[in-house]
């Protein structure tokens, strides 16, 4: 469940709780249709009446008559389990009670727990999960984890296991009755953190971490207990206790439970990440996350919606002086970790518990932290959130400003003979950070007086400053000067501002070259970061000529090993890879598929052998899917597209990456004759883009073409044109009529009014398609087909020689495509020898088609579906 269909549930429960009781189920069911919605308001409504039903006599008789029965079935003082004698209980629970035993033999003096299921509760999903227990604990041998000892089953048949018997006080308690320092609270934390970290390593995540389950013995020896709800992650041995545990996603501690234990979404190490950072807030501050008096589901909706209040705030407001004084202590780097633990999305917190015990480490030696306080990234996002869609690109900027910052101030912490480039690397991350503070200020309402900075405002403001040489905050450093060029074009690049992006793209490179002849120090990161935007905005303004050269020689330069040397083991393989990644884009838009799904296929190859993460790998399967798709391997396109579609479909909101590659999926299924489930994954990838940027983007205009494309391929015309009208109108709108999408969709509608047989329809569209792309496009090969179009129209209507016009008209555009394979090249070569043949020049004609059915073959396949229609409707005897 993600955040906007609980923000529905809750809505839908409000309602709901105005009605009488026996109207509410009723009411639910009639306003959601969504089964998900449904069953958690009707989950909440359960609980809510049942907390607030009268109290009945015969209840209270039935009740307490089940205790009495239950009660006689339960250990006693002297009963015997194996070797052990019951001494007293010491634990119970809704579910079973924990009870001490003793075992005095003359071999062994040794105590312990046992853990016993109540009678009542004795079913087949209990017994399992008392199973998965057993086998949990079973499976994990560490100090600081409470061991498993046995287990079986009574003679009445109540399941139950012997625990080593911790006699210890919760750790937030231990911490108090000894007053410990925070250094002292931050060490003892450490062996939770080592606990639940080989908890991870063994695939267990245990998504119950609270103080009554951390146990510190007298000697100071933590121990983490109740395994009780733990999750096996999916290994190959584990499926049956995945399965289990999906069940189980509601058995949680609200006070202690993620976002997305809350969310009923996917359970992951991340989960217990941020249960150790609630624990970690109890044990700095003495209090809850949130305030644990509250109800159970006003806790849930905090863990949601609301940012938890700092440590050291937290202290600051506390009325006991003690706690008063820590506030200082905790301020700074202990708010961060605590923050970073606690962020609401899991990809956003410590990306596993090493790293999060590693930062401990560094506060309590005193080197700097790997987490970063929010501040300046936090405002620039909330600022995003007020403007519109186009700010999503001017967020690049500050995002890869950031990154690059952070990779760069890594440079200071290493070894030794590279301390003065660190240094350097260092001081460039300053004046980096520095310049982006002050941009993103000036849309402080408080700096601005008030005024409401527009995001173009805001990017314009950027480019002044840095070309008047940082105002106030001058930038000395010609390197920083290249990156922030190089981040501003990148801006202007996704804003399809090609010209500006192009001049302050020259900008930079100029500083990098003279950086260079200077002799001055240049670290590679910013000549790699520089080039690769260089290489993005050729690509994407179509001036691709040298681009294959200009990727092959940065992948040369960068195996050099002085060059090689300067990134640390996991920048190299991103690097690599990105560059990899490029250069396959390059060829894959120059024609060159086969040798673009290699160079694809090694970029994945390299990230998933060396097991390295970059947050847009899925981009990588769907361009490989692409080219699969260009050479007709379309199952292994299928197979990679599924993997990126799975990848994007674990983030808590859908994105417009997802909406692409349903897309790409789409156009593959649509390649391979499943119409049906094209149509399916391409109206879903429309969604998704048209509730994220609108009727009127790009994206969403690119999805409804494909839609279009797959009624087309149905015979649907009727549906097709209503979709093209859509898109015509929206263009129309946003980018004029003098535009190539106008053009394009012009175009589109002329080839659905030909399918239709409306040809003098068809003409008036083609005609006018082809001249408005003639206006917005003229060198580009796209031109040539509206006049396939027109030329496929004069067959139908036997004007032979105008149709030889238009075709010969075409090829002559489509020279500019050189040796590379396409669709347009190939219809109007092979309707040209349609036409040779229908005026009785045979072997002329059967040539043409024959090297035109040849390109096809290339393209899709012999088998294909898009071959065979294609030989149908060249053949002489079809019109």
């Amino acid at each position: 469940m993600n955040p906007d269909k609980w923000q529905t549930v809750k809505t839908l429960f409000n309602e709901a709780c105005e009605l009488k009781l026996d109207q509410q189920e009723d009411y639910v069911r009639a306003t959601s249709q969504d089964p998900q919605v449904i069953a958690k308001v009707l989950e909440m409504l359960a609980s809510e009446n049942q907390s607030e039903s009268p109290i009945n006599l015969t209840d209270i008789v039935a009740s307490t008559a089940g205790e009495f029965q239950n009660k006689a079935a339960v250990l006693n003082a002297g009963d015997k389990v194996e070797q052990f004698t019951v001494v007293d209980c010491i634990g119970e629970g809704g579910m079973g009670s924990v009870y001490s035993a003793h075992r005095a033999d003359g071999e062994f003096d040794q105590w312990v727990a046992i853990k016993i299921i109540h009678k009542r509760h004795i079913g087949l999903d209990v017994i399992q999960r008392f199973k998965q227990e057993r086998q949990i604990l079973a499976s994990l041998q560490h100090k600081n984890i409470a061991s498993l000892i046995g287990g079986g089953e009574t003679e009445s048949g109540q399941p139950y296991i012997i625990l080593e018997y911790v006699d210890g006080l919760p750790i937030n308690q231990y911490c108090l009755q000894n007053k410990l320092t925070i250094k002292a609270r931050l060490s003892l934390f450490q062996q939770v953190l080592s606990a639940v970290d080989y908890a991870h390593q063994n695939f267990v995540v245990h998504r119950d971490i609270k103080p009554s389950n951390v146990l510190v013995t007298s000697a100071g020896e933590v121990k983490l207990l109740d395994f009780g709800i733990a999750k096996l992650l999916s290994t190959p041995t584990s499926r049956q206790s995945t399965e289990l545990t999906q069940e189980q996603v509601r058995v949680l501690t609200p006070g202690n439970a993620s976002p997305e234990q809350v969310l009923g979404a996917q359970i992951t190490t991340r989960s217990d990440v941020y249960g150790l950072g609630t624990l970690l807030m109890q044990l700095l501050t003495g209090e809850t996350v949130f305030d644990s008096s509250t109800d159970s589901r006003e806790i849930e909706s905090f863990i949601l919606e609301r940012t938890p209040i700092k440590p050291s705030v937290r202290c600051r407001q506390s009325t006991i002086k003690s706690v008063q004084s820590d506030a200082k202590e905790l301020k700074g780097d202990l708010d961060v970790i605590v923050m970073k633990a606690l962020q609401k999305a899991p990809d956003r917190r410590y990306s596993n518990v090493a790293q999060f015990a590693d930062d401990i480490n560094r506060y309590l030696n005193n080197y700097p932290i790997s987490a970063k306080p929010d501040s300046i990234f936090y405002k620039a996002q909330k600022y995003v959130q007020r403007n519109t869609a186009s700010t999503i690109a001017i967020s690049l900027l500050f995002v890869s400003l950031i990154v690059f910052s952070a990779v760069v101030s890594y440079q200071s912490l290493q070894i030794e003979q590279q301390r003065d480039r660190a240094f350097a690397q260092a001081e460039v991350a300053r004046q980096t950070s520095d310049f982006m503070l002050n941009i993103f200020e000036s849309a402080d309402p408080y700096v601005s007086d008030g005024l409401d900075i527009t995001a173009r405002q805001l990017l314009e403001s950027a480019v002044a400053e840095l070309e008047d040489g940082g105002s106030d905050k001058q930038i000395e450093n010609n390197e920083v000067k290249a990156q922030l060029y190089a981040s501003l074009a990148a801006v202007y690049n996704s804003l399809e501002n090609y010209e500006k992006a192009q001049q302050l793209i020259a900008s930079s490179l100029e500083i990098v070259e003279q950086i260079k002849q200077s002799k001055a120090p240049l670290s590679a990161q910013t000549q790699f970061y520089t080039a690769r935007i260089y290489g993005n905005i050729q690509y994407e303004t179509g001036n691709t000529e040298g681009l294959i050269k200009w990727y092959e020689d940065l992948l040369m330069l960068f195996k050099q090993q002085e060059v090689f040397q300067q990134f640390d083991a996991k920048q190299q393989v991103r690097v690599e890879a990105g560059l990899t990644y490029d250069l396959a884009t390059i060829l894959s838009y120059e024609g060159k598929d086969r040798e673009a799904a290699d160079y694809y296929k090694s970029a994945i190859d390299l990230l998933e052998n060396r097991k390295v993460i970059v947050p847009n790998i899925s981009t990588y399967y769907v361009g490989y899917a692409h080219s699969l798709r260009r050479i007709s391997a379309h199952a292994l396109a299928e197979e990679n597209l599924r993997k990126a579609i799975a990848i994007e479909r674990r983030q808590s909101t859908p994105s417009l990456d997802l909406g692409y590659s349903l897309n790409q999926l789409a156009s593959t299924l649509n390649n391979s004759g499943r119409l049906e489930e094209a149509l399916e994954a391409a109206l879903e990838g429309l969604d998704i883009r048209r509730s994220i940027v609108g009727d009127k983007h790009i994206e969403t205009l690119s999805s409804q073409g494909i839609v279009s494309r797959i009624y087309v391929a149905m015979g649907r015309w009727d549906d097709a044109l209503a979709i093209q009208q859509q898109r015509m109108a929206a263009i129309q709108e946003v980018y004029g009529t003098e535009h190539g999408y106008y053009a394009s969709v012009l175009s589109s509608l002329g080839h659905i009014y030909r399918n239709k047989g409306e040809y003098e329809t068809a003409r008036e569209y083609l005609s006018k398609g082809f001249s408005v792309f003639d206006l917005a496009m003229p060198n580009h090969f796209i031109k040539a087909d509206p006049l396939v179009g027109l030329g496929r129209l004069s067959i139908a209507i036997n004007e032979l020689e105008e149709a030889k016009s238009f075709f010969i008209q075409a090829q002559e555009i489509l020279k500019r495509l050189g040796d590379r394979d396409h669709e347009l090249k190939a219809q109007a070569l092979g309707y040209l020898g349609k036409v040779i043949l229908l005026t009785g020049q045979n072997v002329e004609g059967e040539q043409m088609q024959k090297q035109a059915l040849a390109m096809y073959a290339r393209m899709y396949g012999e088998d294909s579906r898009f071959y065979a229609q294609f030989a149908k409707a060249i053949s002489q005897q079809s019109k």
